[in-house]
């Protein structure tokens, strides 16, 4: 296998999703593949209160190119009124993608209204540069105890 079709393989897709009932996402509207947090937020506040199944969400989806959707990673981060951080400790895949931290951040700016739970500090703080050579214990915290940023 070439080294460009190994790329291919590691690419990742960002996306965010929104569900109308977010602990069982195919009861009511489901949208998926959504590139925006400006358009995320639109579908959140358009679903109608009176026919809520559920708790709406708002999610991050990551998709590798070249496997299969079941495969994904997905962890929805807004839970009604609420912004769940703390479950990012759970989830590497989410928390090691700087698009995925910024995607984060900035739904967490655009709705001050929500509750935050936890901080994104962390994961900020862990996003180096590659070019950088910096011993990642003193910047990371989960690192000493044998975690990943």
């Amino acid at each position: 296998m070439s080294i460009t079709k190994l790329q291919d393989l590691n690419d990742k897709e960002i996306t965010l999703t929104v569900a109308e009932c977010g602990e069982f996402h195919e009861l009511g509207e489901f949208h998926e593949g959504i590139e925006s947090v400006d358009e995320a937020i639109s579908i959140f506040k358009k679903i109608p209160p009176a026919r809520m199944n559920g708790i709406p969400s708002i999610g991050i989806n990551i998709h590798t190119k070249n496997t299969e959707s079941y495969e994904d990673v997905e962890m929805d981060i807004v839970t009604g009124k609420v912004i769940d951080l703390e479950m990012l400790d759970y989830v590497p895949d989410i928390t090691n993608e700087a698009k995925a931290i910024q995607l984060i951040a900035e739904l967490i700016d655009k709705l001050p209204e929500l509750k935050v739970r936890g901080s994104l500090a962390l994961w900020q703080n862990c996003q180096l540069d590659t070019d950088t050579t910096v011993d990642n214990s003193l910047t990371c915290p989960s690192l000493e105890n044998g975690g990943v940023c």
